[in-house]
């Protein structure tokens, strides 16, 4: 009865009527479109927290007196007069320190002392995941432990631990949440991770236990990749960007085999004789095979081949700029390309910056997320006719020049440090410090030493006195 009136209703429905309910269904798909649109664009974007704590510009600066350390603010005060034998920088609130030899604690900056280690062994703060390691535990940046499980632990890099479990035979791996990501039965495990230019959450692992077995493991999700089936006689050995070899002990240490790994598997790999390989572009799966100055005797008319993955065959040799592997995975894509020997930016086809120039670079990988993510700004740097250009993406403005194309990104650092010569070209006439956060630069003589540390400098004179200066480059402290 009631699926008789219902279609009854329908059936007694007027034209007019009709197209107002269709009106209002599509209104209502648009709203519920806009709705989802609306919810998925206001998602915070996952923020990295290690990166705040390592450019935090107010950390209390540590400084010397007597051969003692101890630490004042970003205004000159002093925190904590010089009493400690060694002092490490300030984390999230806390710090490393000992007054006595090899008897370490963490402190606040207050002074007041949080953790007394049991061992000998200094705490150890982890940049680039914001965690400590203390006593074979893990703690996060607010001192809470993540892992404890009665193991003796060794920080690898890139977040992950080796662990060795001392009530049983068990060694293995864990991240950086405190999670095992791989684990073998046995009471010996060393760990090579592998080094990565163009993937930065693309890691993969050798293992092995003393040539008994040797795997390449996926850092991901713990699974073995690739096993060596006799590790008496042959072992693995890591090249940059996920390419390895199998190297034969038996055979002269000759290269058996050459495999390149991505996406959790071996998407490339070769008994040719060569003697090199790379990946030179990681979005077109492109790979540089180098064959060597004996090519001709392994019967190939050039030295160097250029391979496409994807689509397996050989393509022509791919022009980019040194800038290429400095490309960074933040949600865009960026692509430096050339144009007449000259170098721009694209974010995917878009020209973003025109090939004006004779080379397009980054600043570290670090620093430059840290400004797209907590400061919402995108700086890359440029060079041409023997200038620097520190370069605004976003607003396409120029933000400082520098009369100098010789320059270090110091690691861990908002600090660029600019080598100043004479007219001629080779004579060095001093260095410029600029720090990109504040904007605040300093000339330093070349007669002088200068030290950068991730939120502060320090320059010690021909009489041996040290200044400490901070981001804005204003001296806070002397000794």
């Amino acid at each position: 009865m009631i699926k008789e009136k219902i279609i009854t209703f329908k059936n007694d429905l007027t034209n007019t009527q009709k197209m107002i309910l269709a009106c209002l269904g599509v209104m209502i798909c648009l709203l519920t479109i806009f709705a989802i649109y609306k919810n998925q664009t206001n998602v915070p974007k996952e923020l990295d927290e290690s990166l705040k704590i390592l450019y935090d510009i107010e950390k209390p600066i540590v400084v010397t007196k007597d051969e003692l350390y101890g630490y004042v603010l970003k205004n000159g005060d002093i925190l904590i007069e010089p009493e400690f034998l060694t002092a490490s920088d300030f984390w999230n609130g806390y710090a490393s320190v000992s007054r006595k030899e090899k008897k370490y604690e963490i402190i606040d900056k207050n002074g007041t002392t949080i953790i007394e280690v049991k061992g000998t062994k200094e705490p150890l703060y982890i940049k680039e995941c914001a965690l400590w390691l203390i006593d074979d535990k893990i703690y996060d940046k607010d001192l809470k432990v993540i892992f404890d499980e009665d193991s003796h632990l060794e920080y690898i890099k890139y977040g992950y631990f080796t662990y060795l479990k001392n009530d049983k035979k068990e060694t293995g791996i864990i991240d950086k949440f405190g999670q095992k990501v791989f684990s073998w039965e046995t009471d010996y495990i060393s760990v090579e991770i592998s080094e990565s230019q163009t993937e930065a959450n693309e890691h993969y692992a050798i293992v092995n236990d003393y040539e008994e077995k040797e795997e390449i493991v996926s850092l991901k999700n713990g699974k073995t990749i690739y096993t060596i089936d006799d590790a008496t006689t042959k072992y693995l050995r890591q090249e940059k960007n996920n390419i390895f070899r199998v190297i034969n002990r038996s055979e002269s240490y000759k290269t058996d085999k050459w495999l390149y790994i991505k996406d959790g598997k071996i998407a490339f790999e070769t008994e040719e004789e060569i003697y090199s390989l790379d990946m030179i572009a990681y979005d077109e799966d492109i790979i540089k095979i180098d064959y060597g100055q004996n090519h001709k005797n392994l019967q190939k008319e050039s030295r160097y081949y250029f391979y496409n993955i994807d689509k397996s065959h050989y393509v022509e040799e791919p022009t980019f700029s040194d800038a290429i592997f400095e490309e960074f995975s933040l949600g865009l894509n960026y692509k430096v390309y050339e144009k007449d020997k000259k170098f721009g930016l694209k974010i995917g086809e878009d020209i973003i910056v025109e090939a004006y120039y004779d080379k397009v670079a980054f600043l570290n990988y670090d620093l430059h997320k840290y400004l797209y993510d907590f400061k919402n700004i995108e700086y890359i740097l440029l060079e041409r006719d023997e200038k620097t250009l520190l370069y605004d993406v976003k607003n396409k403005t120029i933000i400082k020049e520098f009369d100098s194309i010789s320059y270090t990104k110091n690691k861990d650092s908002a600090f660029l440090t600019f080598t100043i010569y004479e007219q001629n070209g080779y004579t060095k006439k001093g260095y410029l410090i600029y720090n990109v956060l504040s904007g605040k630069q300093l000339l330093i003589d070349k007669s002088d030493e200068f030290e950068i540390y991730t939120n502060y400098i320090t320059i010690t004179s021909n009489d041996k006195k040290v200044a400490y200066y901070d981001v804005e480059l204003q001296k806070v402290y002397e000794n």
